[in-house]
């Protein structure tokens, strides 16, 4: 369909079968109202025709020039004088009219409300000779009722639109009503060609031969056209399908955003599940780590507490080991003393030998200082000065020496004897040099009442030899 329809009549299809050939046509609407609804004018607006537009209803002017840019919109009344005219004004209908009787009849039984407005009044001579420039295809005229004056108006000797197309009935009623006009038509030579029941159509004398058979059959589907309601509402109807659609997309969109949201909830009760499961074993834990916790701090209580006994004990041993310390240097020193005397050193070889010779050398020494009768340290000194004194005689003390070699113990003895006036440290050099001790240790009387490091040091004079003993 290349054709809509915006007219109240079809008006619009058959004047474009008439027209239709013509590019950038020209048309005068008298009482063109609404720029859309119920427009004869629209469907050539959309061809790209131009036009003028009478219309003085502020209402539906203001939609004009907003619909119409390329039209010549004027807010006036066509009339038969220049003047001024008083026009009842029915809003949001299309039925203002200047004709008071009429719009009192549609006040009271359709129950609209009028308002008088006074508007400019001019001719539609005036109006093509300041407008017009050349052909006017065709002029329509539908002012509910005063169509005799606009066409009085109009001098149709020298200005022939094509095709005439008036309102022919009574306004809003099927009672034709076109006598008081028709006569001026005629008389202009225009020729009736056509009416559609509401309008009738009339050709100039010079365009009937070329443009009345297209009046010879009302509107039909060879006329390739669709009402602009019925575009509308499959329009109305697409969009709403496409809003329909979009709206179950979106259904959709939000369903499976639901079903998301129901898995992540589900994933968050899982997760909290897990969590609340987890804290569940931590605080098990936590009450175990407590529970060994609090038997650890038990434990280290009694630790503490036999730490603390063990401290006690062994500030007791220590303070016993100290007495001992104290006790041992005590008899470290009297071994020193003891050991720096002159009987310890002359007895020194003398500890080495066998007890029993020990034992017949001290008797022998002990019968010999009786029968000189000497005191024992004199005697003593004696026996040292004879021992010097043979060692100091090369030959003498080599043939002793030679006897001494049978008996190692008793040479041993001979080299201390020898060398007990020296000082202790070439003695004990010395004594190294022929393989014996420097210093004896001597065992400790009672010695199980010392302390180990004390028996080692070797206090006391328990286990003192017979010959030792002789010469303490």
């Amino acid at each position: 369909m290349s054709l809509i329809s915006y007219a109240q009549n079809l008006e619009d299809v058959v004047l474009w079968r008439a027209l239709g050939n013509i590019e950038g046509g020209f048309y005068i609407d008298v009482g063109a109202n609404d720029p859309v609804d119920d427009s004869v004018t629209k469907l050539f607006y959309d061809k790209g025709w131009t036009g003028i537009n009478i219309e003085p209803i502020e209402q539906w002017h203001e939609k004009l020039e907003l619909e119409r840019p390329k039209d010549i919109n004027l807010k006036v009344a066509a009339g038969d004088r220049a003047g001024e005219l008083t026009i009842y004004d029915l809003p949001d209908t299309g039925l203002s009219t200047s004709d008071k009787a009429t719009a009192e009849r549609h006040e009271k039984d359709r129950g609209y409300s009028k308002n008088a407005v006074t508007v400019p009044l001019v001719t539609l001579t005036s109006i093509c000779e300041k407008y017009s420039k050349g052909d006017i295809h065709f002029l329509k005229i539908d002012v509910e009722g005063a169509e005799a004056e606009v066409i009085r108006g109009m001098d149709l000797s020298h200005i022939r639109p094509w095709i005439l197309v008036v309102e022919a009935t009574q306004p809003n009623l099927p009672i034709e009503d076109f006598d008081s006009w028709e006569p001026i038509l005629v008389e202009a030579n225009y020729k009736f060609v056509y009416f559609d029941g509401l309008n009738r159509f009339y050709i100039a004398d010079e365009k009937c031969q070329e443009l009345a058979p297209q009046f010879s059959r009302p509107p039909n589907t060879f006329d390739g056209f669709e009402l602009a309601r019925v575009v509308q509402a499959r329009a109305d109807s697409a969009a709403a399908q496409e809003e329909t659609k979009n709206a179950v997309n979106q259904a959709g969109e939000a369903e499976r955003r639901a079903e998301d949201a129901e898995q992540k909830t589900i994933t968050a009760v899982k997760r909290a599940e897990d969590a609340e499961q987890k804290t569940i074993t931590a605080e098990k834990r936590a009450e175990g780590a407590d529970v060994l916790a609090a038997e650890a701090s038990a434990n280290l209580e009694v630790l503490e507490d036999l730490l603390g006994k063990k401290d006690y004990e062994l500030n007791i041993v220590h303070q016993s080991n100290h007495q001992y310390y104290l006790l041992s240097e005590s008899q470290r020193l009297d071994i020193e003393a003891l050991r720096k005397s002159v009987s310890w050193r002359v007895t020194a070889p003398l500890r080495l030998m066998p007890s029993f010779l020990q034992v017949l050398i001290a008797k022998l020494l002990h019968i010999l200082r009786r029968a000189v009768g000497m005191p024992k340290r004199i005697f003593l000194l004696c026996i040292g000065k004879i021992v010097s004194f043979v060692i100091n005689r090369p030959k003498l003390a080599a043939r002793i020496a030679g006897i001494l070699e049978s008996f190692p113990r008793l040479r041993a003895m001979a080299y201390r004897i020898m060398y007990s006036s020296r000082s202790s440290e070439q003695l004990q050099y010395e004594s190294e040099s022929i393989d014996l001790p420097a210093n004896q240790p001597v065992i400790a009387e009672s010695t199980d009442t010392f302390p180990e490091g004390a028996r080692a040091v070797g206090v006391g004079h328990a286990n003192r030899s017979p010959l030792e003993s002789y010469f303490r």
